[in-house]
């Protein structure tokens, strides 16, 4: 992320300042598992005298927090600890943000394997979105999950899923996996990239004019799934359209310029 109080130019020779943001400290990082089993309803799970025990063995990683309290929806906080035993017993030592990053994907195996089968394929089918998703992203895929509200319900709630505004997103962990056991499937990855298509697709066939600037990245979405579902062909009537779309908008700025 880039802050400046100045407009930049393409040509500007920047003098800049990195500051690198490490975790929040052992007192913010209590506080922020605290809320985050507060909103799940599961504060008991880990008792306020355990709580910096937990902090320190996850490395004060909030991802890592989002990812145990997920599992503390099958599994006790003594059952998780008992399967990371070595882990646990070294809590007070300073863990490389690798190992943590081990931990929590372990941590999200055990919910995958847990989760119901709609929510499960909805995880998958959410595998191929590179980018941040709205809400029409995920109801592309009802015919095939059935149940969509329940199964976006479920990953909501485990932390899975992440919801910001009008935009969703799954976690990059359980995207990982999820994307590894989608992949497993060549038919189901087939169908994924295609209903992915059709959704970045839509702002192309719709009738109207086309906001250039607003739908640059849907265009090269769109590209990107109609390859990976063997529809490249359609690629070029979606960008002969966004074509001319382009050269409307170039002609209507020289015009502009002209005139001024």
């Amino acid at each position: 992320m880039l802050v400046t109080d100045r407009r930049l130019s393409l040509t500007d020779d920047l003098d800049l300042r990195t500051i690198r943001l490490g975790p929040p400290s052992e007192e913010d990082a209590i506080q922020l598992l605290g809320k985050m089993l507060q909103m799940r309803s599961r504060q008991n799970e880990i008792p306020p005298t355990r709580r910096l025990d937990v902090v320190r063995w996850l490395g004060c990683n909030p991802r890592a927090f989002q990812a145990l309290v997920a599992c503390l929806e099958a599994e006790s906080l003594d059952e998780l600890i008992s399967a990371e035993q070595e882990n646990w017993d070294l809590k007070n030592e300073v863990f490389s943000p690798t190992l943590i990053k081990e931990l929590e994907r372990r941590f999200r195996a055990r919910t995958l394997s847990r989760l119901s089968p709609a929510g499960l394929l909805l995880t998958q089918f959410l595998s191929v979105y590179r980018r941040p998703f709205t809400v029409e992203g995920i109801t592309r895929f009802t015919e095939r999950i059935g149940d969509i509200d329940g199964a976006r319900r479920e990953l909501l709630d485990l932390f899975l899923l992440d919801h910001n505004g009008r935009w969703f997103f799954l976690n990059p962990v359980p995207r990982e996996l999820a994307l590894a056991r989608l992949q497993a499937d060549p038919n189901h990855t087939l169908d994924a990239h295609s209903l992915a298509a059709d959704h970045y697709c839509r702002h192309f066939r719709a009738k109207g004019p086309i906001n250039i600037a607003a739908h640059a990245v849907e265009f090269v979405e769109a590209r990107y799934h109609l390859t990976l579902s063997g529809r490249i062909d359609e690629f070029t009537e979606v960008a002969s359209r966004y074509r001319s779309h382009l050269l409307g908008n170039v002609h209507l700025l020289s015009s502009e310029s002209t005139r001024r």
